[in-house]
Order: structure tokens, then C-alpha cells, then sequence
């Protein structure tokens, strides 16, 4: 076994689609719009824009499996970098994605809400 430091920075092209999107939306809107949502206490949960990037990366790359979309994104090393979690780190499983689609997010717009805001700053990026 041997040991080394990885900047997942290096391994995304320049002008791969995440990077842009990464570089021109501000995800940051997502907190505000689902914080009634989450509530004090309990177990630690994934931040709200972590989600909505999976999610994303389904939609953009035709990954229609919550459970290929886990596999997908724990061996990715660009998509990884764009979800922010680094090697060491376990990202969401798919019980974790279902839960909040169909639990927290269920009965609202909330998820279709946030889906064309991101589109809509996409297009505006000229993405």
C-alpha cells in the first residue's frame, strides 16, 4: 500500500461541463430555499447542495438509478471534486437520496423549484 496526496482539482479537464457550472452557478441559493426543512438536532445530515449536485449529475449524465448514481459518484474522481467530498469520504447512498425525494421533498415544489432556478442560471451562464 502506498500513500499519497491527491488534489481532485487535477483531475478535472478544463472545459468539462461540471468545472463550468461549478465556476459560473452559486448553488448557495439551495440553503435558504429548503432550510425550513431540516430541523435542530438528530443525526448529521448531507448539506442540501450536495444532494441537488447528485441529483444534478444524474439528470445531466442519464443516471436514472439511485443506486447507480451512489456507485457512480463514490468512483468518479470529477464528480467527486463538484460534490466536494473528498477520497476519504463516503458520499450519500441511495437510501439517503430516496429518503429526502420522496420523504422531505415530497408534497412540495421545492425540488422542481430548485431544478429550474439551476437551469435557468445555466442558461444564463450561457451553459
Amino acid at each position: 500500500m502506498s500513500l499519497m496526496m491527491v488534489d481532485l482539482e487535477d483531475f478535472v479537464p478544463s472545459n468539462h461541463l461540471l468545472r463550468q457550472i461549478k465556476r459560473k452557478v452559486d448553488f448557495e441559493f439551495v440553503y435558504k430555499r429548503v432550510q425550513d426543512l431540516y430541523k435542530a438536532g438528530g443525526r448529521p445530515s448531507y448539506a442540501p447542495v450536495v444532494l441537488v449536485k447528485m441529483w444534478l449529475i444524474g439528470y445531466l449524465y442519464n443516471i436514472t438509478s439511485e443506486r447507480q448514481l451512489e456507485q457512480e459518484a463514490h468512483a468518479n474522481l470529477i464528480y467527486r471534486w463538484f460534490l466536494g467530498i473528498p477520497l476519504h469520504k463516503r458520499v450519500p447512498d441511495h437510501s439517503t437520496l430516496s429518503e429526502n425525494r420522496n420523504g422531505r421533498l415530497q408534497g412540495s415544489n421545492i425540488f422542481l423549484e430548485v431544478f429550474e432556478a439551476i437551469v435557468d442560471k445555466c442558461k444564463a451562464c450561457g451553459l
